[in-house]
C-alpha cells in the first residue's frame, strides 16, 4: 500500500469497462481516435471473452477512469512468468491526485501481470522515456530502420537524395519465400514449437487473429522452409506502392538468406521499396540481404506515417524487459489503422 491506494483502485479491465475506456480515449486522447469511435474494432483489438487488454486506475471518489494502459496478449491463454505481452497507448488524466500516476500504473501492471517478456514500442522520449528508464528500469532503445530500394528512375513515396542499393551477399545460401493465405497453410510449413523460447513468443491464436483475420488491413504472410516467416502489407500512395515488413517469426538469423527472395518480391510487384523497423536482430544479417540502414538525420527519407501520408523520417523507441526481446513495427499499436 502507498499514497496511490488512498485515491485509486488498480485493476484489469473487464468487458463491462469497454464503453468507459472508449469514452476516456475520446475525452483525454483524441475525439477522432478509431478506438474512441469504432466499437467493433476496439472489441477486435483488445477483447477475448471477458478478458480485455487494458489495465486501469480508477478514481475511488468519482469511480471514473483516471489512467489506462493498453495490453496486447500474445497467447490465447495467459500464463504468468511464461507468456509474453506488448503494450500500446498509455494515458493518465492531467492533474492527478498523486504525481506520476502513469508511471505507477506501469509499475503495478508489471508487478501484477508478471509476464515472461514484454515490449512497448512508441515511447515518447521527451516524456515517458526518461521516467521508464529511471523508475521501471527497462531497456529503452531506438528501433533500427532498414530499407531496400527498387532500381527505378523516380521515387514517389520516399525522398531519395543518395540512391544506394546494397549488394545481396550471394555467398550466403539463399532460400525462397512462399505466400500462404491461411493459418493452416502457414503451420503446415512453420514449426512454431521450435521457437517457444524466443521472446516474445506469439502463438497460433494471436497470429491468426492479428494477421489473417484483421478487419481493416490485408497482410501478406511469406514463409520459408528455413523456418523464418515475413509478415507485411502493401501501402499505396502517390500512384506508387511499398511493402512494409511489420513482423518476423521464427529464426530471424535466417533473414540473411532472403535477399534474392525479397528482390523477387520487389520485382514481381513493382514495389518502390521494402522497409523494416526492428530491434534485437543482427544488423549484419539485414545488410547481407541487401538492405540499407536509415540513420538519424539521414539525407534519404523513408516515411512511416501514411494515414495521412507524411514524407518525414520517424524514429520509434521501445521499452522492453531485456535487450534480447525482439520488437517490430507490428508489435503494440505501431501498425494500427487510424480509420476504416
Amino acid at each position: 500500500m502507498n499514497k496511490y491506494d488512498e485515491y485509486y483502485e488498480f485493476r484489469y479491465a473487464t468487458i463491462d469497462d469497454v464503453d468507459a475506456i472508449m469514452k476516456f480515449i475520446h475525452d483525454y486522447w483524441s475525439e477522432n481516435h478509431i478506438l474512441a469511435n469504432d466499437k467493433d474494432f476496439f472489441m477486435y483489438e483488445f477483447c477475448n471473452g471477458n478478458r480485455v487488454g487494458y489495465f486501469l486506475a480508477i478514481d475511488k471518489e468519482t469511480k471514473e477512469i483516471a489512467a489506462g494502459w493498453a495490453i496486447y496478449y500474445y497467447t490465447e491463454t495467459f500464463i504468468p512468468s511464461e507468456s509474453d505481452v506488448s503494450s500500446g497507448m498509455l494515458y493518465a488524466k492531467p492533474n492527478s491526485k498523486v504525481p506520476f500516476l502513469g508511471v505507477e500504473l506501469m509499475r503495478r501492471k508489471f508487478e501484477t501481470l508478471n509476464s515472461r517478456a514484454h515490449v512497448s514500442p512508441g515511447v515518447n522520449m521527451k516524456t515517458a522515456g526518461p521516467l521508464v528508464k529511471k523508475w521501471i528500469k527497462n531497456d529503452v532503445s531506438r528501433l533500427s530502420h532498414f530499407y531496400r530500394l527498387n532500381d527505378i528512375d523516380e521515387y514517389k513515396i520516399a525522398k531519395i537524395q543518395n540512391k544506394c542499393i546494397q549488394e545481396i551477399n550471394e555467398e550466403i545460401p539463399q532460400t525462397d519465400l512462399t505466400e500462404v493465405k491461411t493459418v493452416e497453410e502457414l503451420y503446415n510449413i512453420y514449426n512454431d514449437k521450435m521457437f517457444k523460447n524466443r521472446r516474445p513468443y506469439k502463438d497460433r491464436w494471436y497470429i491468426e487473429k492479428r494477421y489473417f483475420n484483421h478487419p481493416i488491413y490485408k497482410y501478406k504472410v511469406l514463409v520459408s522452409s528455413e523456418q523464418i516467416v515475413i509478415v507485411g502489407r502493401e501501402v499505396e500512395v502517390n500512384e506508387s506502392v511499398v511493402f512494409r515488413i511489420v513482423d518476423i517469426l521464427g529464426d530471424v538469423s535466417k533473414f540473411c538468406m532472403l535477399g534474392k527472395a525479397i528482390q523477387k518480391l520487389i520485382d514481381d510487384n513493382n514495389y518502390e521499396y521494402v522497409d523494416l523497423y526492428e530491434l534485437a536482430m543482427n544488423p549484419d544479417d539485414i545488410i547481407a540481404a541487401g538492405f540499407t540502414e536509415r540513420i538519424i538525420d539521414d539525407e534519404n527519407t523513408i516515411p512511416n506515417y501514411f494515414e495521412p501520408y507524411c514524407c518525414k523520417n520517424i524514429e520509434i523507441y521501445a521499452h522492453r524487459s531485456d535487450i534480447d526481446t525482439l520488437c517490430f513495427k507490428g508489435d503494440g499499436d505501431q501498425d494500427r489503422p487510424s480509420h476504416r
